[in-house]
């Protein structure tokens, strides 16, 4: 059926994104970023072990909005406005460069929707793949304003304001010395980055240029479905995975644990506009997969039509010290312990989706 489907296509896609590797695979990287200097470090690491509201089937750290927990304040810095910037200026926009990022067959209704007088000041703002991905919102929200932009930068932070951000969690398997590469460089890498199996690392840049040649919508498919990457895009990620759930994380995590690492659960506030629009059932053309969402990966069911159950992203997470809201460390014992209640709570929302469908 649809979801043993789910199971074979998805199992490697979520997992492919928690790859670690030893100080000196990382060793002689260097990071493209803003100037500015940061002074704070990661906050202090708590290691909780067994979460105690467990046993009701909720976890601490588990989001309840299905759009995600947005920050009382959600403001998008000017650094991380640049930083996105630096990546993709808003005078590179191209409607050839954009018909790569947004899903195939979608940009002729870009192009339509856009000729729009009102529209039209604003399709540079195209450029950055996570406005691209989320073209029709954006449309939306430029004719809800009662004054227009005065400029396309302007909409680009007005959007990135209306869209505020989001408390998501990576968890990684990492030994001493690669947790402290990361808190060196204050960034989080995409596999791309890091050498592994015999293969060398590439820059950052080389990574900006792949994504470019195939495209937004190409690497995120090549992202879901691992075991085709090769041949989509070549040996090098250049995106990570984010999850609204700290479970969700943790589960996914749990594949990587080796003697000497600890699962690190980095809790952490992003601009939305930084992640893609997409969800991991966009990138599926079965209709078997579209009609029925959740697939199943060791051993908990998650829903493909949620934007939580997994953001992608592209380049790098950077600011990661100022971003950084929690930090955990906990053994793959720990971790599983942590997630027994929010599998069972899963298995319920599954069966009632199920039950739904008679």
């Amino acid at each position: 059926n649809g979801s043993r489907k789910w199971l074979h296509n998805t199992t490697g896609a979520m997992s492919q994104s928690e790859g670690t590797a030893s100080p000196a695979e990382k060793k002689g990287l260097s990071l493209k970023r803003p100037k500015k200097t940061i002074t704070t470090s990661i906050p202090k690491t708590i290691h909780v072990g067994v979460d105690p509201t467990v046993g009701n089937g909720d976890s601490k750290l588990s989001s309840t909005l299905e759009k995600g927990q947005v920050n009382e304040a959600p403001t998008v810095e000017p650094r991380e406005i640049e930083w996105m910037l630096q990546r993709r200026p808003l005078a590179s926009f191209s409607f050839k460069q954009l018909a790569k990022d947004i899903a195939p067959g979608d940009i002729g209704q870009v192009r339509k929707l856009f000729a729009d007088s009102k529209l039209k000041p604003y399709v540079s703002c195209l450029a950055w793949p996570g406005v691209a991905t989320r073209y029709a919102e954006f449309a939306q929200y430029l004719t809800s304003l009662a004054k227009p932009p005065s400029s396309p930068r302007d909409a680009f932070v007005g959007f990135a304001t209306h869209l505020g951000r989001v408390h998501s969690y990576r968890a990684l398997a990492l030994s001493p010395e690669a947790y402290r590469l990361i808190e060196q460089e204050d960034s989080i890498w995409p596999t791309g980055r890091i050498a592994m199996r015999g293969r060398p690392p590439a820059s950052a840049g080389q990574l900006e240029a792949l994504i470019d040649k195939h495209g937004v919508w190409k690497v995120s498919f090549a992202r879901l479905f691992i075991s085709l990457q090769e041949r989509l895009i070549g040996p090098w990620c250049p995106s990570l995975s984010l999850h609204d759930d700290a479970e969700t994380a943790l589960i996914i995590s749990g594949g990587y644990v080796a003697p000497g690492k600890l699962i690190h659960l980095f809790e952490m506030s992003v601009p939305v506009i930084e992640t893609l629009g997409i969800k991991v059932i966009d990138l599926h053309v079965g209709e078997k997969e579209k009609k029925n969402p959740w697939f199943a990966h060791r051993g908990c069911w998650f829903d493909a039509g949620l934007q939580r159950t997994e953001r992608y992203l592209l380049y790098e997470i950077p600011f990661l010290k100022d971003r950084c809201t929690k930090l955990e460390k906990l053994t793959a014992e720990e971790a599983a312990k942590r997630c027994e209640g929010f599998i069972r709570k899963q298995a319920k929302l599954k069966a009632a989706w199920d039950a739904d469908q008679l």
